[in-house]
């Protein structure tokens, strides 16, 4: 599942806790919480999972105005790993 949030959300709105709870997984658990460079800039990151509902999560920053061949690459590692 990916959430492509752009940097003004408020973090704390778009934390682990936050998407578990408004959306009821059930012991998520965070992987990553930072940032990622994708072509020249810092993006948001956050990869939870919850093994009880079997669901990976990643939070990404929107790529508006970025290198979309760098994002797509970035994001499609992801959902192979």
């Amino acid at each position: 599942m990916l959430f492509y949030l752009p940097d003004s959300i408020d973090i704390a709105r778009a934390s682990a806790d936050y998407l578990s709870a408004k959306f009821e997984f059930d012991n998520l658990t965070v992987k990553v919480d930072g940032q990622c460079q994708i072509g020249n800039r810092n993006m948001p990151w956050l990869e939870a999972a919850s093994e009880d509902d079997d669901i990976r999560i990643l939070r990404v920053g929107h790529p508006e105005r970025k290198k979309k061949v760098d994002f797509t690459n970035k994001i499609s590692a992801w959902i192979q790993s």
